[in-house]
């Protein structure tokens, strides 16, 4: 069993399942078995497409959905090449979906706050936003606006006013890439206590 790889429910990303330790020199893959995930069904996680990376070392699993909570099993299957005979190696995978929450300080209910959803980090070089994010917010509180951060296109953000005090709010912000040859969904939640200052 391979180290566990966290992911939202909402986020529909690209996942590379590392088995380029497990080649022999010269050896790459020569084709990948459709990988099966269990539990599957339903709400749970499923598999969107896959591909071999550009070296031909390693899987690439396209994820969508899941169940909070949920650990799922994800099962690799790989033919290689370059070596004689050539070897089928079996690998299974982790995964494990959690909510990805963001804690923000306090707010005034009379107070606007710029909350940022910063994906540097989780998206690639040549990577960022694209069109219009959207802010999904709990009843009693409002966004005045929500917009790709100009420069780099890696950064969201967004203006939250309004809410009661004693309320912790969610604010999800969810936002796509111009990856290629697929888009990418990624999806935060802030938790925003309102309290009265």
């Amino acid at each position: 069993m391979r180290v566990a790889i966290p992911k939202d429910p909402a986020d529909i990303v690209d996942y590379t399942l590392a088995l380029e330790d497990d080649l022999l020199a010269g050896e790459t893959i020569a084709t990948a078995v459709t990988p099966t995930i269990s539990p599957s069904g339903g709400d749970h996680l499923a598999r969107v497409s896959h591909n071999l990376d550009a070296e031909s070392k390693n899987l690439v699993v396209w994820l969508e959905d899941g169940v909070a909570g949920q650990v799922y099993i994800l099962h690799a299957q790989v033919t290689t090449t370059g070596v004689t005979p050539a070897r089928t190696i079996d690998r299974d995978f982790e995964i494990r979906v959690e909510d990805h929450f963001v804690y923000l300080p306090p707010k005034d209910p009379a107070d606007t706050v710029h909350l940022t959803f910063d994906a540097t980090d989780g998206l690639g070089s040549g990577e960022s936003f694209t069109g219009t994010p959207t802010v999904a917010l709990g009843a009693g509180i409002s966004s005045a606006s929500a917009a790709i951060v100009t420069g780099a296109g890696k950064k969201v953000s967004a203006f939250v006013s309004g809410g009661t005090a004693g309320e912790v709010y969610d604010v999800e912000v969810t936002a796509v890439t111009d990856n290629s040859p697929q888009a990418r969904t990624f999806k935060r939640t802030f938790r925003l206590p309102v309290r009265g200052m």
